[in-house]
C-alpha cells in the first residue's frame, strides 16, 4: 500500500492531446510517454499535488466516479516505476 504523499515530480510537463490521451514529458532528456486514459484518471492528476496520500485521492475521486481502489493504484504505481511521481 502506498502511503506517502503524492506529487507530480518537477521537470515533467504533462498534456491532454484529445480528450483521452496524456502525454508526460520529461524536460531534461524530451522523453515522452502516452497514455490513453480513462476520464476518471484525468480527475487524478491534479489532485497529484503533494498534500495527498493514495487514500485520500480514492476518497476524493470515488465522490464522481465508480473507481475501484485497485485500479487506482494500479495506475499510480505505473506513474510511480516512470518516475513521474
Amino acid at each position: 500500500m502506498i502511503t506517502a504523499k503524492l506529487y507530480l515530480r518537477d521537470g515533467i510537463d504533462v498534456y491532454l492531446a484529445d480528450d483521452d490521451v496524456v502525454t508526460f514529458v520529461y524536460l531534461a532528456s524530451r522523453k515522452r510517454i502516452s497514455l490513453r486514459i480513462k476520464p476518471h484518471f484525468l480527475k487524478v492528476l491534479p489532485l497529484l499535488d503533494g498534500t495527498r496520500e493514495l487514500s485520500d485521492i480514492y476518497k476524493e475521486v470515488l465522490q464522481t466516479t465508480n473507481i475501484q481502489y485497485e485500479v487506482l493504484e494500479n495506475f499510480i504505481s505505473f506513474l510511480y516505476s516512470n518516475t513521474i511521481i
